[in-house]
């Protein structure tokens, strides 16, 4: 399974490294060529207990890349996670900059089925809105899907390697498979 994430902030540095352990390939967006250039380099920025073995091991395997190229990214992607950075007061004051930018690219990109994993932490109705963008342009088939992290910092890996739970909303039902394999 090919997988791409967009956003590299702490918890999308753990989702990705993880996810790298049980998928083919996940591809990592950033627009920051610098950290885009350290992370491929093996610098990470953040520290999570085991989270340094898995992302070298991955990344020296291939099947953990860092771009800042979206277009090659989302094209050969089976599932999109949007991981865009949020603060708190972004949150509260509903600034979905990031998510829109995403979202407003995303449409003019996909050629086939895909659905797109809201992982950002963002206001309640921000599926909708990512759904509306993405269908202005594109008319083909694709689902919103939500699947918030719960990752605690200083054990983030053992979080998202061994859940308590995983919350997933959808109103489909294909997303609902790809996700359960996942």
């Amino acid at each position: 399974m090919k997988v791409t994430v967009v956003g590299t902030d702490y918890k999308g540095i753990v989702t990705r490294a993880c996810f790298s352990e049980t998928v083919s390939i996940v591809t990592c967006i950033d627009f920051n060529k610098i950290k885009v250039d350290k992370l491929n380099d093996g610098q990470i920025s953040v520290y999570e207990t085991g989270l340094e073995r898995i992302f070298l091991r991955n990344l020296k395997e291939c099947s953990l890349k860092f771009t800042t190229y979206l277009n090659s990214a989302i094209k050969y992607s089976e599932i999109i996670f949007l991981a865009s950075p949020a603060t708190q007061e972004a949150v509260e004051s509903a600034d979905l900059k990031y998510v829109s930018e995403v979202a407003n690219q995303i449409d003019k990109i996909l050629d086939s089925y895909n659905f797109i994993v809201n992982r950002s932490t963002v206001p309640v109705g921000t599926a909708y809105k990512v759904k509306t963008a993405i269908a202005k342009n594109y008319k083909r088939g694709f689902d919103v899907v939500i699947n918030p992290d719960f990752l605690k910092e200083g054990i983030g890996v053992d979080d998202f390697m061994q859940p308590d739970g995983v919350a997933l909303g959808t109103r489909s039902e294909r997303p609902k498979k790809l996700m359960s394999d996942l």
